[in-house]
């Protein structure tokens, strides 16, 4: 019974190895499934980075840790033998620049991710908070560059009222994620995509966006994980800075608290989860 064990776990890392990113293969095979991410935050409590973790279908709870610190259980079920799902999460003492590799020790083996640089956090030159962008303009971002990473993802939520060339009052809105490499320092959305046609004239809106400097491997682009071992997955680590603006003639610009480290770190494994479903 042992060495059919053996060739199931076999089979799940040579499926890794092929570029395989779906949960629901690992699973299969008996192989478990981890998704993680390292967020570094300067917004509070000093310099600062929180490991956060996921664990599916290990035998028994395992012990995690990000090098040599351990991390604390969040939560916890179980459904039977080798379904037993997990997080972890501890704030370190990790700062930018730090080297960080995740291990998850259990019963019966170990899984260990490749080594990652925790990111320096970007920080958004323009625009500033006293910008309105004006019916018709482009959206032009820029931020100082950050080295060692591997992307910049720029989250972008766009609202506003508008009247049509019928007199007809609407909402438009706009929600999208832009994946960009990490030597790039600017981002450009244009006008014909934030003020279509239809949009007569507008009356106020607002705009609010994230900066993410991230380290580690992009969903939708590499579908090889850099966990290796007795499991499979995915270990990132990230900073962010975010702005907000008005739209049009009313100054309504939003202005989000910046997402705490946990918030964060779940949004991020979440977002990676749901791209790998959708492979």
């Amino acid at each position: 019974m042992k060495s059919a064990r053996i060739v199931l776990v076999t089979v799940a890392a040579a499926i890794l190895l092929l570029g395989s990113c779906d949960r629901k293969v690992v699973l299969t095979f008996g192989l478990p499934t981890i998704i993680s991410t390292a967020v570094y935050d300067t917004t509070a409590h000093g310099n600062r980075t929180l490991v956060y973790v996921e664990v599916d279908n290990t035998r028994l709870l395992p012990v995690v840790a990000a090098n040599s610190e351990s991390l604390d259980v969040e939560s916890y079920t179980s459904s039977g033998e080798y379904m037993w799902s997990s997080t972890w999460q501890k704030e370190t003492k990790l700062k930018s620049g730090d080297t960080c590799v995740l291990h998850v020790y259990q019963s019966d083996g170990t899984a260990e991710s490749d080594k990652l640089v925790i990111p320096e956090k970007p920080h958004v030159t323009s625009p500033g908070s006293n910008f309105v962008l004006e019916q018709g303009r482009p959206l032009a971002l820029t931020w100082t560059g950050t080295t060692g990473i591997d992307r910049y993802e720029i989250e972008l939520h766009l609202e506003y009222y508008y009247q049509d060339s019928s007199q007809v009052h609407h909402t438009f809105s706009l929600d999208t994620t832009v994946v960009l490499p990490g030597t790039t320092t600017d981002f450009a959305l244009p006008a014909s995509t934030i003020f279509p046609p239809y949009v007569d004239f507008v009356y106020y809106g607002d705009v609010y966006f994230y900066v993410y400097a991230v380290s580690g491997p992009c969903i939708g682009h590499e579908c090889k994980g850099n966990v290796k071992g007795h499991g499979g997955g995915y270990f990132l680590a990230s900073s962010e800075d975010y702005g907000a603006f008005a739209i049009g003639d009313s100054w309504r610009a939003a202005r989000p608290r910046p997402r705490t480290p946990i918030e964060q770190a779940r949004r991020m494994v979440e977002r990676f989860k749901e791209g790998m479903d959708s492979q």
